[in-house]
């Protein structure tokens, strides 16, 4: 294995750095929209769920393609890794197109869907259109990303994301307090920051991929169809999974707006600080998926199993602390958020399931991504929509409307699901099935 870019420590702190990055701009936009308004909190927070569901359709590209130019590379096969990109930003156009024209015509009755009502009803349609507009610069930008990681330029995908967080920042600036004269638009102008900065992005990326990747200069003869059913052979399983569970998120959002305008804030402000321990997870995930498609792409197993093992291992115990130091400090974090004292009160009781829900979702995050690096993909998603709306989404509804547990008592539901799929992913990587596979 090359150790300049694909050792763990090369990878992983480049990654979390990236989510971390990621995590803040999203916690800033959260701080800005709660000086102007906290209805803005809780409809932007919730419609976030939807975002994050339509950017799963685009991963279905970018996660097949990002495995399988990573497998390609420890086979010492770089002309199918080029070609590969070029197939995969091809695709991601085009459906990035399709879905962008899609949501746009139908924000209203996506907004409509989530339950809100009135002023929040009517901020979520401001926000999203503008967002559903551009999603097809989502769509290359993941692909772009992908390939950064694949290659091992995580520390540049870095830069890149320091730069376009200063610009969207800047720009929410602007637009919510009227900086420079100009006119304050609240959740609109967070979203032409948002918008703005990912388009330099994505120029940014662009440029490098294709003047240091020469994936222009790549193999002309590309089977495109071959290669093209190959991404979707491991992309549409990996999405399926994280699609049908955000899908079940959505359900639950529809569960806590009977409980109110406070529970849906609530859960927005808990989510945005579970974002800063998740970014641990996420890169050490990240990192275990590149480092074991690597590594199976050289034919090392038994040192696959042997790393991802320890990288969970590492995980874990980061993850246990991180969630200890911010029950322990709850009520002066959540005051950064807020001061309406109902809010506050649901979060503060609400919050401490993150101990059990983060460290749950850490054995998903690194043993899910390692087997996806390791093409073992049907396994995770069977045992991943069984669980999700079995434990997840039917927990969920019993903890509102039967044991009146409240806020708290969906956050206990997911973490049980999160903790059932995470002891059977253990035990099926331990046991080396994934192997098998090949």
């Amino acid at each position: 294995m090359k150790k300049s870019k694909y050792s763990f420590s090369n990878l992983t702190l480049p990654l979390m750095l990236e989510m971390l990055l990621f995590t803040m701009l999203n916690n800033i936009d959260t701080l800005m929209l709660a000086s102007y308004s906290d209805k803005a909190v809780a409809a932007i927070g919730s419609v976030g769920q939807v975002i994050f569901l339509t950017i799963l359709f685009f991963q279905i590209i970018s996660n097949g393609s990002g495995i399988l130019i990573v497998q390609n590379l420890g086979a010492r096969n770089k002309i199918n890794a080029q070609n590969i990109i070029k197939i995969s930003f091809i695709l991601n156009l085009v459906l990035g197109v399709i879905i962008s024209i899609i949501l746009r015509k139908y924000t209203d009755n996506i907004i409509l869907y989530l339950g809100f009502k009135d002023e929040l009803y009517r901020i979520g349609v401001r926000f999203y259109k503008i967002i559903a507009m551009f999603s097809f610069v989502t769509a290359l930008q993941l692909v772009n990303n992908s390939v950064l990681r694949s290659y091992g330029y995580a520390k540049l995908s870095v830069k890149i994301n320091i730069f376009t967080n200063f610009i969207n920042i800047i720009g929410n600036a602007i637009f919510i307090f009227g900086l420079f004269n100009a006119p304050i638009l609240g959740e609109v102008g967070v979203a032409i920051s948002t918008v703005f900065s990912q388009i330099i992005g994505l120029i940014i990326t662009m440029y490098f991929i294709i003047k240091k990747l020469k994936i222009i200069e790549a193999n002309k003869n590309i089977n495109f169809i071959s290669n093209s059913l190959d991404i979707l052979r491991i992309g549409i399983p990996s999405a399926v999974e994280s699609l049908l569970y955000n899908f079940g998120q959505l359900i639950i959002i529809k569960l806590i707006a009977t409980l109110g305008d406070s529970a849906l804030t609530a859960r927005a402000y808990i989510v945005t600080i579970a974002r800063f321990v998740m970014v641990i997870s996420v890169g050490t995930g990240s990192a275990s998926q590149i480092i074991t498609g690597y590594l199976v792409g050289a034919k090392h197993y038994k040192y696959a199993k042997k790393i991802v093992n320890k990288i969970f291992l590492k995980t874990i115990l980061s993850i246990f602390i991180s969630t200890l130091i911010i029950i322990a400090f709850r009520k002066n974090i959540l005051l950064i958020f807020t001061k309406d004292n109902d809010i506050l009160n649901i979060s503060i009781e609400s919050i401490i399931a993150i101990v059990l829900l983060e460290t749950g979702r850490s054995i998903n995050m690194v043993y899910i991504s390692a087997m996806k690096g390791a093409k073992d993909l049907i396994f995770p998603v069977i045992i991943g929509v069984i669980s999700m709306w079995c434990i997840g989404v039917f927990g969920s509804y019993l903890a509102i409307n039967i044991f009146k547990l409240g806020l708290l008592g969906t956050f206990i539901a997911i973490s049980l699901d999160e903790w059932f799929r995470g002891i059977i992913m253990i035990y099926r990587w331990n046991k080396e099935k994934w192997i098998k596979t090949f």
